[in-house]
């Protein structure tokens, strides 16, 4: 009764899912598929009226050498019958491990925002990770690299098609077998440019719940030095969301 009492809770929750930020390093899970699933929904009503839906998909498939990631989400809001939130993505990336700290990684993302006025970004990327540290105590210590290629449709602008940097640090620390905390910071100016840049970090705290059940509690500040009219520089959320893992 007390766990149908605190999946309860968590499902009603005034927030919306958001796929685990969690790095992965090569070898560290069994071979084959993992795949992860996470939703959540909430609800206001009285003084405000508001409902927050998402849905969200993490797909893996480990092989001796290297890794490959799937992930997909979608969010949708409305306050007092109003949408204020509409946004979506899909990521797929490759891992190929070249020494036990040092990985290649491609990917392609697409993205979409009504409210960021993004019709849709495309972009391409490549690069290097490296994995500084790796202890029990004070967690794992990445850095990443990478070149990326982007196309993007913004609201009242034309195509835009540009290059850019990617500097990444990410680090993961296991507080014991049932909580774990993980922050990543982006720097990503583009090269023609380098006054016109990104700033993203995520910092996520997982607890395991129950059996394949995880709580995800995400923190995300978003900075774009030149955003389009009407678009404000700093974007920061909080999400609050329950996965499920098999």
């Amino acid at each position: 009764m007390l766990r149908f009492s605190i999946l309860f809770f968590l499902f009603t929750l005034p927030s919306w899912a958001i796929i685990s930020i969690r790095p992965v390093d090569v070898g560290e899970s069994a071979l084959g598929w993992q795949r992860q699933i996470s939703t959540a929904f909430g609800t206001t009503r009285g003084n405000s009226d508001t409902d927050k839906y998402n849905a969200g998909i993490r797909v893996q498939y480990d092989r001796k050498n290297s890794l490959l990631t799937f992930n997909a989400d979608y969010s949708y809001g409305k306050a007092n019958n109003v949408k204020n939130i509409n946004k979506s993505y899909i990521h797929l990336r490759n891992i190929q491990g070249i020494t036990p700290d040092v990985v290649f990684e491609t990917f392609t993302q697409a993205q979409k925002d009504e409210f960021q006025k993004l019709n849709l970004r495309v972009l391409f990327g490549i690069g290097p990770r490296i994995r500084f540290s790796e202890s029990k105590k004070w967690g794992n210590l990445y850095l990443g690299l990478s070149a990326i290629y982007s196309l993007e449709k913004q609201k009242e602008r034309s195509q835009d098609k540009y290059t850019l940097g990617s500097i990444y640090i990410s680090h993961r620390l296991a507080i014991n077998s049932s909580v774990d905390v993980t922050y990543t910071g982006y720097y990503q100016p583009r090269f023609k440019d380098m006054d016109d840049y990104h700033v993203l970090q995520n910092a996520q705290l997982k607890v395991k719940l129950i059996e394949d059940f995880s709580l995800l509690y995400t923190a995300q500040h978003n900075y774009d030095s030149n955003p389009i009219v009407g678009v404000k520089k700093s974007d920061v959320s909080q999400t609050l969301s329950i996965a499920y893992e098999f």
